[in-house]
């Protein structure tokens, strides 16, 4: 949309994070069983192993700060990425207004892409036991996780 290196890092960051973070999805569950049965030493180990992958995906993250100026996403990418609904303080009133080659026009009121569809993020918060509630102004939050 914008063909800048922020836009570029925007969508190869969270792959990057993914390809790290990957890896702890059979790392966790063999560590819940690990838990269950006792062994510390291996439970241990497995935290450990956690700790260097939730450290070297959040090192990915500065590649991103450093190329992606917040107004900029804010402002200029993120409006293509919303899908048009809700958008109308973005400057999009109609929603996304696609031209087709015959000269008419489709209005579209999608919602977008979001980095939350990945599934990685609320399976690290279901393991870990991060409890996410709704927030004090009402607004409705993506997921909610509560751990029994």
């Amino acid at each position: 949309f914008t063909g800048t290196r922020g836009e570029a890092a925007f969508y190869l960051v969270p792959v990057l994070i993914e390809a790290e973070g990957g890896p702890l999805i059979p790392l966790l569950l063999d560590a819940l069983k690990l838990a269950s049965s006792g062994n510390c030493g291996h439970l241990k180990a497995a935290l450990e192993q956690t700790t260097a992958a939730l450290d070297r995906m959040s090192k990915h993250l500065q590649k991103l700060y450093a190329v992606l100026d917040a107004s900029m996403f804010y402002f200029e990418l993120r409006p293509f990425l919303a899908g048009g609904k809700g958008a109308a303080e973005m400057g999009l009133p109609r929603g996304m207004v696609f031209q087709r080659s015959d000269g008419s026009q489709l209005e579209a009121q999608c919602v977008g892409g979001s980095a939350v569809q990945s599934s990685l993020f609320p399976f690290l918060d279901i393991v870990l036991g991060v409890s996410h509630q709704k927030p004090d102004n009402g607004s409705p939050s993506l997921f909610q996780v509560r751990r029994a």
